[in-house]
């Protein structure tokens, strides 16, 4: 007659849900397996995006508090229980979680003491806690789970712990995803003999419609020397958000139609095994790249990478820190202009997203005009939530690197100087007329912002001064007589530089 066969290593009735379920809840984070047919070794928890921790949210204790069963309770995030099979007993042991002081470049750690259901000391565990580089999602890792005790075999049966919404104090620890589409938690085990052992267990968010989104966005183009007609010009865009509120999914900036990515520079783009490799030449390198999330005391930064795409190159980002993330922009052209779309991002708050194209002589993009003659090119951002709500931006960039400018012209009998401003507005004009030149006493100002404004003549000076925030521009007529010399104008802007210009007193 056969032996009976071994039933194989299995995870049973795996669960991991929150007390709440709503999209952004912090509330307590529940996880639950039983493990059979083996002896259970190592568990990684690989959670869904979305489901995050603060590790800002306690102090940290330290390593050799830990080990010494000396954490702070303020330190305590969540709890932890086993159900363990001690020969014919079945025994429950209890514990606690602590936001544990990380030992190498992990962003957090948790540390797990169990205490013995017949008194001595606990059973503790270390569990690193990793990013997934391509989703922003949560690993959790156990190693080396005992299977011996107090020199008893033991067999642990049933594993549960709940990591808390909100810690001592209040404030928030875990946090939901702000997306209501399907949140998996993957259990990945290994047995003592070897086997491996896999199953999942989750949720669905709701009530994605009740968190706010309201992205904002904002623009700086240029750089001193890089506003002219084909010049390569920096272009700094930033996306910013407020704490509460749901993760962006996708955005798409539309670049103005007076930038252009000419063809000949779009050939230095790495390949995309390449730069999943971390091997691109330094020639594909296009600008940086800026994260800043509460969740981290430290910003992610890195360069952004031209990336062989299926049309037009892509975007690719490299941001490295306490972890690791990497995201790629694909591009297209449209009747509006060039079109970069990151999609699928991370389901993590971002107080700050800066991302700079680096401008001077190999930089990517060009200007097909001047950017500080007439109106400022403009920029669109879309924007869509983790649950689906849009948000469209447009904006004028704020220019960097523009001079004021003065001309002089006839208009109806008397002399009409046009001031405009350059990267700043224009606090005050000081017009100094040369010898043999003369004007009236009585001045009339105009101008985009220059309500208020007023002009007062002292011997040979003419000076406008503008209230509030300063003009973008600055007319000042003038009854001009003599001869032909140059006026001195002086522009005194809002961040305090003066720009001097010369202007023929015949226009």
């Amino acid at each position: 007659m056969a032996a009976p066969a071994e039933a194989a290593f299995t995870l049973a009735n795996p669960a991991a849900k929150p007390a709440d379920v709503a999209a952004g809840a912090h509330s307590d984070f529940a996880i639950h397996v039983e493990p059979q047919g083996g002896d259970i070794k190592d568990l990684v928890l690989h959670l869904p995006r979305g489901v995050i921790g603060d590790p800002n949210a306690t102090p940290r204790c330290t390593i050799a508090q830990f080990e010494s069963n000396s954490c702070p309770m303020t330190t305590q995030v969540g709890r932890a229980a086993n159900q363990i099979q001690l020969g014919p007993l079945s025994q429950r042991a209890e514990g606690e979680i602590f936001n544990v002081q990380p030992r190498g470049a992990e962003p957090a750690r948790l540390g797990i003491k169990v205490n013995s259901p017949t008194g001595g000391e606990p059973i503790r565990l270390e569990s690193p806690v990793t990013s997934r580089p391509t989703d922003g999602g949560l690993d959790s890792t156990l190693k080396d789970i005992p299977n011996t005790f107090q020199g008893f075999d033991i067999t642990i049966t049933a594993l549960d712990v709940v990591l808390f919404g909100r810690v001592a104090g209040g404030k928030a620890f875990m946090t939901n995803p702000t997306g209501c589409g399907p949140a998996e938690t993957e259990f990945e085990a290994t047995s003592y003999a070897g086997e491996k052992a896999t199953a999942k267990g989750g949720f669905t968010p709701t009530k994605c419609d009740a968190l706010p989104y309201d992205p904002v966005f904002s623009a700086v183009l240029g750089g001193a020397g890089l506003t002219g007609r084909n010049a390569n010009p920096n272009l700094t865009t930033v996306v910013g958000q407020g704490e509460g509120e749901a993760n962006t999914r996708t955005v798409a900036v539309t670049l103005p139609k007076e930038l252009i990515a000419p063809l000949e520079r779009l050939g230095r783009a790495c390949a995309a095994d390449v730069f999943a490799a971390e091997g691109c030449a330094s020639t594909a390198v296009i600008g940086s790249a800026t994260a800043i999330t509460p969740l981290l005391t430290t910003p992610l930064e890195g360069p952004v990478t031209l990336v062989t795409g299926t049309g037009l190159p892509d975007v690719g980002l490299s941001l490295k820190g306490p972890l690791a993330l990497t995201l790629k922009g694909t591009n297209k052209l449209t009747p509006a202009g060039q079109e970069t779309t990151f999609d699928n991002l991370p389901d993590v708050p971002l107080s700050k997203f800066e991302l700079t194209f680096t401008g001077g002589r190999t930089g990517l993009l060009k200007l097909v005009r001047d950017a500080c003659t007439g109106k400022a090119p403009r920029l669109a951002a879309r924007f869509t939530s983790q649950g689906g709500a849009q948000k469209t931006v447009g904006l004028a960039a704020k220019l960097e690197g523009c001079e004021a400018r003065a001309n002089l012209r006839r208009a109806k009998g008397s002399s009409l100087l046009r001031v405009d401003s350059g990267s700043a507005r224009i606090r005050r004009v000081r017009v100094t007329l040369p010898k043999g030149v003369r004007t009236g006493k009585r001045f009339r100002v105009t101008g985009s912002g220059a309500r208020g404004a007023k002009a007062r003549k002292r011997g040979r000076v003419v000076e406008v001064t503008v209230p509030g925030r300063g003009a973008r521009s600055v007319s000042l007529a003038l009854s001009l007589r003599g001869s032909r010399r140059a006026l001195t104008v002086d522009v005194f802007d809002t961040a305090g530089k003066r720009t001097r210009r010369q202007v023929p007193s015949r226009g």
